[in-house]
């Protein structure tokens, strides 16, 4: 949670709630580790500083969005396969 807050911080100038946050599931491979994490947090775009040489764009977007960037391969490769189940299922289960 402290490195999820520091990166946070550190790529977005955004202080997490980490109260809001929700550990949604944990790989383990043998050259990666990567915790997912989901977050519902109030934010302004226009409060956010992003860190240039971590972060290219940011904006917000629906499940299908997401989809069609990546479709568009304009979303990092090996990035949404990790993390697209977990996170469809977690936007189910809320509804």
């Amino acid at each position: 949670m402290e490195a999820l807050k520091r990166e946070t911080m550190e790529e977005l100038g955004i202080e997490l709630n980490d109260e809001k946050a929700k550990k949604i599931q944990h790989y383990k491979l043998p050259n990666l580790w990567l915790d997912v994490y989901l977050v519902k947090q109030e934010v302004n775009l226009e409060d956010i500083k992003l860190r240039r040489e971590e972060v290219s764009d940011i904006k917000f977007a629906t499940f299908d969005e997401i989809e069609t960037i990546y479709n568009n391969q304009m979303f990092m490769k090996n990035r949404w396969e990790f993390v697209r189940e977990d996170i469809k299922k977690f936007i189910d289960n809320t509804k």
